[in-house]
């Protein structure tokens, strides 16, 4: 299961533990960024077995453009924040 979250809506992906599912993947799964989504501030929470949590900032615009070089599959558990931008 991950968790999607973006301005007031909040999204529960499930997805069969045999297939892989990357970031950019689950937020089209989503529905998509809207025109409020701070595509530049995509914060991925990853939290590992031994308990320990790291917060990652991605640039989802260079992974869309293909300049980036992660592709950022996602685990379980993950939780994803689109933020709004500020206009």
């Amino acid at each position: 299961m991950i968790a999607i979250i973006w301005s007031i809506r909040r999204l529960i992906l499930p997805f069969p533990p045999e297939q892989t599912l990357s970031l950019l993947d689950a937020i089209s799964r989503a529905g998509g960024f809207n025109r409020f989504a701070d595509r530049k501030k995509v914060l991925l929470t990853r939290t590992f077995t031994d308990g320990r949590t790291e917060k990652y900032t991605i640039n989802a615009d260079q992974l869309i453009a293909g300049t980036s070089s992660e592709r950022w599959v996602l685990l379980k558990d993950d939780v994803v924040f689109v933020p709004e931008s500020v206009l």
